[in-house]
């Protein structure tokens, strides 16, 4: 059984961040997936996820089985840029579907509570939103000074060639995020809170920043702005990175492993 991501923790996650009546309806959605997580764990020989961390989540189900990683990949081929980007850029993008609330939550909480800070120290910083079917509260963020709201977009890669930061400010975050892998290989610096970047094979402060408060979160957007040198570093070994831990041709491997022991 492949779960990807442990499902009936991300509407537990969702509970405790929603408002009264879907609080409630998340909660009781958690309670009844758990359930049929655990029958279906049980009628099952391998377990398998995209992470550790949904590998512990699930361990707490009581449920003895064997289980696997199988990281997320990303096409290091195609998500690199085909122009150094300007050495004075202030760009920091956002990738991501605009409709999903963590994605909203994120990026709202982003908006109104750290860019502000942001630019007061870097005036010249531009946010650009890039994702499609952005919700209300989304495309009112436009109404900021120096952001940016794309919508749909067929290609993400032009709007992300001359950014010098990319961001991940998700409070709500399971499994991989993938906006994080793409940036990487890219080559662009990535800031990110520690609940987006907890499925990532990255070490932080070496791979990617991450921002373990709102005020380390500004710091560390601000110097990354503000350092080319330092960015540039983060930027490179982030690339490298998700060119050698996350490629798809190593987690087909492990894949072609667990379908042998299932089937011998």
């Amino acid at each position: 059984m492949d779960y990807g991501d442990l499902d009936s923790a991300k509407w537990a996650d969702y509970a405790h961040h929603r408002a009264f009546p879907l609080a409630a309806a998340y909660a009781l959605e958690s309670a009844k997936l758990r359930r049929f997580e655990k029958l279906v764990a049980q009628s099952s020989t391998h377990c398998t996820f995209t992470t550790r961390g949904e590998c512990d989540s699930f361990r707490q189900l009581g449920i003895s089985r064997p289980l696997s990683v199988i990281p997320n990949g990303v096409d290091a081929g195609f998500f690199c840029r085909d122009k150094v980007p300007p050495t004075d850029s202030k760009v920091i993008v956002f990738l991501g579907r605009m409709d999903y609330f963590p994605n909203i939550d994120g990026i709202c909480w982003f908006a109104k509570e750290l860019f502000g800070p942001i630019r007061a120290r870097a005036p010249s910083a531009e946010l650009r939103i890039v994702g499609a079917n952005p919700v209300r509260a989304v495309r009112a963020l436009a109404k900021i000074p120096g952001i940016t709201v794309t919508g749909f977009v067929p290609d993400v890669r032009p709007h992300v060639n001359d950014a010098a930061v990319a961001i991940a400010p998700l409070r709500l975050a399971r499994g991989t995020q993938n906006k994080i892998l793409e940036c990487m290989s890219m080559g662009i610096a990535v800031v990110s809170t520690p609940e987006a970047a907890r499925g990532i094979q990255a070490t932080e402060g070496e791979h990617l920043a991450v921002g373990n408060s709102p005020q380390e979160f500004v710091e560390l957007t601000v110097s990354l702005l503000s350092n080319q040198q330092r960015r540039t570093l983060l930027a490179e070994a982030g690339r490298a990175q998700a060119a050698s831990a996350h490629q798809w041709a190593v987690s087909m491997q492990v894949l072609d492993e667990v379908l042998r022991s299932v089937s011998a």
